[in-house]
């Protein structure tokens, strides 16, 4: 079922969910509320510094290769594992490593739309039922009473959703790194 929800990453059975979001905004005509004027989003433009948030033991594994004995699922894994290991010591939610898990973390404020996942409830339940499970993590400035609702939002999806959806609260970039390392 995840792989017709999600496009399947060149030829691998790798989920490509950024990929995925990005298409799907594409196809419904994802809009942008700026100021009072409605504004159609044609691309999201998204770079990463690799050295900042890619796992060293990531890299490592790409450039040894399977050889070597340390191939990158295996090492996909272990961050995966630390990863929830971490949030069921945050949270007490008891995610699973046999499903796919986005992560999910940034400074919240309403143009980064960490919400977008949760606009589409019949799309999301059917990823969520599918296996899904989605991490966030932000902060919202204290004068961004947007990215406060944005926070408020993602907090309901975590009590609708309590076996898919977690929140983490406290964020800070080690935290953002854990989400996002690989």
């Amino acid at each position: 079922e995840l792989h017709r929800l999600f496009r399947i990453h060149q030829g691998t059975d790798l989920l490509d969910a950024h990929f995925t979001y990005l298409e799907e905004a594409r196809k419904a005509g994802d809009t942008l509320l700026v100021q009072t004027e409605m504004v159609r989003i044609a691309s999201i433009t998204n770079g990463v510094h690799v050295l900042t948030w890619q796992d060293r033991r990531i890299r490592a594994a790409q450039a040894e290769g399977p050889a070597q004995g340390n191939d990158v699922w295996t090492v996909h894994q272990t961050l995966k594992r630390e990863l929830i290991d971490l949030v069921a010591q945050r949270t007490g939610a008891r995610l699973a490593i046999h499903r796919p898990l986005c992560g999910f973390a940034r400074r919240a404020t309403a143009y980064k739309r960490a919400d977008l996942v949760l606009g589409d409830p019949g799309r999301l339940d059917r990823l969520l039922t599918a296996g899904l499970q989605i991490v966030f993590a932000g902060k919202a400035h204290p004068a961004d009473p947007e990215g406060k609702r944005l926070l408020a939002r993602l907090a309901s999806a975590t009590r609708r959703f309590p076996d898919a959806i977690v929140f983490l609260e406290n964020y800070d970039m080690a935290l953002g790194r854990l989400l996002t390392r690989g």
